[in-house]
């Protein structure tokens, strides 16, 4: 019976621990169960949270397209606004041509019935006029008269090789500016005024130039004249110690300190603050270049301190881009920041060097891309990339040609063109003296570049029959040719030159010699208010923009 009681004992305590076995068991299953579920309620959680985020951000990018497509619709009713007055503006001065003309014929014919019995008999005067310049160039849309087509052109079909070499000059439009700087140039005299200056303040780069005071202070029609050389200047990313930043440093600072540094120059107090603030928000937003020297300041603020000193970038002109203008992309489809201490290769017409702080400032090639909208921020706010060596010229299929390439002048005989304003804006001719000032610009570059292509083509242009060199040896055996020094010989073909106006001259001599004698000496000048010129004027609400200066396409 104990052994009985001894057993049960155990088969009780036995199932006891059984049964906590299977409590503890399932007291762990329900434990795991109940992680498992937090686990899933926290997943589930952080998938709510993802969605929210992403409805967030495609509710942000669905607002800022509509944002960009109601700025886009603005623009487009504000140029097709601009089109209209155009075209009113037009309508209005056809038909005060129109009326003038009538007036006059009644004069004449009133006069003429008045006075035929008493006026002895005269041959009518015909009035030369050319009538209005709307003869549009078939291949890039170029204003024309209709003197100006070429010899074989027919009735039907007008051809012209001032503006776009028949089609071989092929670029793409000027892009429109910005609504601000555009409603600036329309309405705001006192800002076409100084544009210069402002210009100047608000430039990537300084311009070297010896400017001709007495024709820019002088009453009467502005006219900005230059002797010597032309070239742009960069600088270094920060100023030298204790002096202000100035030009492309100041895009570094905030607006309001990038303003109050500008105006604390002596040539900038006349300036307009809020113009000032405005211009560098637009050009924050709208100039590729900005972003690209933050990129570069940040590049080399990232290298150790004993490094900065020597440390160089490198703004490079990448491969493939498109031939005129950036299309407002970012700045690593423009170039590439290339860190390295200037040792590398390096093409000074696709390149510029860059460093955090030194004293003396660099020269920029009137060959780079750059050139002209690192300094003429107003007139490319968007950064519309200039002339460069790799603009293809095309045949009269519209083929590109590998080897042929449009020059310097082709490239400024094109943008100097007025097109219909649905074709490409009106937006240098608006500039006034900055204007001028880039077209001065422009011809000095082409000029440098044509000096330099005959100082290294010597050999090709055969100097040596016309440098008196070879005659001093002959001369004198014993010369040293080290006092003689190396003589540049400019050819006939350089306008301007000695040899070409001696070769005018004896031209002109030679029509004397055949026709005899000249029974008069004429000369004869422009005048800026004959009637072809004034009605072809672009339309603008201040006599600046309605100035014959600021049309060469009609006067040059």
């Amino acid at each position: 019976q104990e052994r009985q009681v001894a057993e049960e004992h155990q088969r009780a305590q036995w199932e006891a621990e059984q049964v906590q076995r299977q409590a503890a068991e399932e007291h762990q299953r329900l434990q795991w169960i109940a992680e498992q579920a937090e686990r899933q309620a926290a997943e589930e959680q952080q998938q709510l949270h993802w969605a929210a985020e992403q409805a967030e951000r495609q509710a942000a990018e669905e607002q800022q397209q509509l944002q960009w497509a109601a700025e886009q619709a603005e623009r487009q009713a504000a140029e097709e606004h601009q089109r209209v007055q155009w075209i009113a503006e037009q309508e209005r001065q056809a038909a005060e041509a129109e009326q003038e003309h009538l007036r006059q014929e009644h004069e004449q014919q009133h006069l003429t019935q008045e006075h035929r019995e008493r006026r002895p008999y005269q041959e009518p005067v015909v009035v030369h006029d050319l009538s209005p310049m709307d003869v549009d160039c078939s291949h890039c849309h170029a204003l024309h008269f209709d003197s100006e087509k070429l010899s074989k052109s027919t009735r039907g079909r007008k051809r012209f090789g001032m503006c776009c070499l028949e089609g071989q000059v092929q670029l793409e439009p000027f892009l429109a500016w910005p609504p601000e700087l555009n409603q600036l140039f329309l309405s705001d005299h006192q800002f076409v005024e100084k544009i210069r200056h402002y210009n100047s303040t608000l430039a990537f780069t300084s311009l070297g130039v010896g400017v001709d005071e007495r024709m820019t202070h002088r009453s009467g029609t502005s006219s900005f004249r230059i002797h010597g050389g032309l070239h742009h200047l960069m600088g270094s990313l920060l100023p030298p110690d204790g002096q202000d930043p100035c030009y492309a440093q100041l895009y570094i600072y905030d607006t309001e300190e990038a303003t109050e540094i500008r105006l604390r120059r002596d040539g900038n107090r006349q300036l307009d603050r809020d113009i000032l603030r405005n211009l560098h928000d637009m050009l924050l937003n709208h100039h590729p270049y900005v972003n690209i020297y933050k990129h570069a300041h940040q590049v080399l603020l990232e290298k150790p301190p004993e490094q900065r000193t020597d440390i160089r970038v490198r703004l490079h002109l990448s491969e493939g881009t498109d031939g005129r203008r950036y299309n407002l992309s970012t700045a690593n489809e423009i170039t590439a920041v290339i860190p390295g201490n200037g040792s590398d290769a390096m093409n000074e017409n696709q390149d510029i060097i860059l460093r955090l702080q030194a004293g003396g400032l660099r020269h920029i090639s009137h060959l780079h891309h750059a050139y002209s909208t690192l300094h003429y921020v107003l007139l490319f706010p968007k950064g519309e990339k200039g002339w460069h060596l790799g603009i293809p010229l095309h045949d009269r299929e519209g083929r590109q040609s590998r080897s042929k390439k449009v020059t310097q002048l082709l490239y400024y005989a094109y943008c100097l063109h007025v097109r219909p304003p649905l074709i490409e804006p009106h937006n240098l001719f608006y500039g006034g003296r900055l204007f001028q000032q880039h077209v001065c610009d422009a011809w000095a570059s082409v000029e440098q570049s044509n000096l330099t292509w005959i100082v290294n083509n010597q050999k090709k242009i055969r100097a040596e029959l016309y440098s008196g060199l070879q005659d001093r040896v002959a001369q004198d055996p014993d010369l040293n040719l080290a006092d003689v020094g190396r003589n540049i010989v400019l050819p006939s073909s350089h306008s301007g030159s000695h040899r070409h106006m001696q070769q005018l001259l004896q031209d002109s001599l030679a029509i004397c010699r055949d026709c005899q004698k000249p029974d008069i000496f004429l000369t004869m000048t422009a005048n800026p208010d004959w009637p072809e010129v004034r009605n072809n004027l672009l339309p603008g609400k201040y006599l600046l923009f309605l100035s014959a200066i600021s049309h060469p396409h009609i006067l040059l």
